[in-house]
């Protein structure tokens, strides 16, 4: 199924070479999971870019042997790596001691071993950019919007989800994901001052997390397999940081739905490689630029030295959406057919198509007094 053509891109198509030995390039992935073995081989087998960088934006493995295979990958066909970690990378497997806390050290040293950034730094020479990593971890009050109502057995985040079997926390941290988060988030705070001292004229910023700064990156719960999901994806830490940074762009990941918005002057993307199975099951909200299909799936371009950040918009399934309709969190008895077939409905429930929730931007005023 083709999605959308490809718009033109500066210096050539993805993955030609430049004639200007100065031109470097800048491509973003997340969520690799290179447990899964297609995912892999998907990594060892990309083309190699020694002029270009890469930025993994967290969840390679839990098993830091993988971690290890995947940096040196990496690392073989790009000239920088830059790296942040996931939820995934924290996890502690059978036997594994310490806490999640450990965990990220023992990640960091896998990274610091095979070369791969966890710091702030700068690429190009005439026209800058300076790429940060911002680590951080989500809590549940990051979720302001209104739950789902007249629909029986949701479930909620912490019964699902694996990381409440798999992270393990010091005890006051464990007790208080408020204060989990903004401990991480903290970790941050020499990485913000040295971002700070670099802001100059004609030098890009990028930031990238593995959470979300903000809500909006991520699809109404009406619209989601787990509504609940909103209380394990972002950080409202996070989100002040990057406010006061003010990048002009912040790569994020882990929804594993992918996006390209821009929000109060800051472009938002996410380009997940996710699981195979997700590529058959729903491509739709996973395709963006060079991630096209199942077969066809490259790190998405983000930055060259020539033109700076990437000046078309990534056409995608979800932000393309919010581009076109309002956000209307308050509309709580709906479902769409795809997600109300696994919930019970109660009396004053609805199922509608995703188009019919709302009415397009330009007839919100409208739709609110109706």
């Amino acid at each position: 199924m083709s999605f959308f053509s490809l718009p033109s891109f500066a210096g050539g198509a993805p993955g030609e070479e430049d004639d200007d030995d100065d031109v470097s390039r800048l491509f973003t992935i997340s969520d690799i999971h290179v447990d899964d073995a297609s995912n892999m081989h998907w990594l060892e087998s990309l083309p190699a870019r020694p002029r270009d960088s890469l930025i993994l934006a967290g969840d390679v493995s839990d098993r830091l042997e993988l971690v290890e295979r995947a940096f040196v990958a990496a690392k073989a066909k790009y000239d920088k790596v830059f790296f942040t970690f996931g939820n995934h990378d924290v996890w502690l497997r059978e036997g594994e001691q310490g806490t999640s806390l450990d965990k990220i050290e023992a990640v960091f040293e896998v990274a610091k071993k095979t070369g791969v950034e966890t710091g702030v730094c700068t690429l190009g020479k005439k026209r800058k950019c300076v790429v940060a990593p911002l680590q951080s971890f989500y809590h549940a009050s990051f979720d302001t919007e209104d739950a789902i109502t007249r629909w029986r057995g949701i479930p909620s985040a912490k019964l699902v989800m694996t990381d409440f079997r798999r992270c393990r926390w010091p005890k006051e941290l464990a007790e208080n994901d408020e204060l989990l988060a903004k401990t991480i988030d903290e970790r941050n705070d020499g990485i913000e001052a040295e971002i700070m001292k670099m802001k100059e004229e004609n030098v890009d910023v990028i930031t990238f997390s593995h959470f979300l700064p903000r809500i909006e990156l991520l699809p109404e719960k009406r619209y989601l397999f787990l509504p609940t999901l909103m209380e394990a994806v972002g950080s409202r830490f996070l989100g002040e940081r990057v406010k006061r940074i003010k990048p002009d762009l912040h790569i994020f990941g882990h929804t594993h739905i992918n996006w390209d918005m821009t929000i109060d002057g800051t472009r938002y993307i996410q380009a997940a490689l996710a699981y195979p199975n997700e590529w058959r099951t729903r491509p739709a909200s996973l395709a963006i630029g060079q991630l096209a299909s199942a077969d066809d799936r490259q790190p998405l371009l983000v930055w060259d030295s020539k033109q700076g950040i990437v000046k078309h918009d990534y056409p995608t399934r979800w932000s393309d959406h919010y581009k076109a309709y309002p956000r209307v969190p308050e509309l709580t008895h709906v479902l769409p057919p795809y997600t109300a077939r696994l919930y019970k409905p109660l009396p004053g429930s609805a199922v509608k198509d995703v188009k019919d929730h709302v009415k397009p931007k330009k007839q919100k005023e409208q739709y609110l007094r109706s």
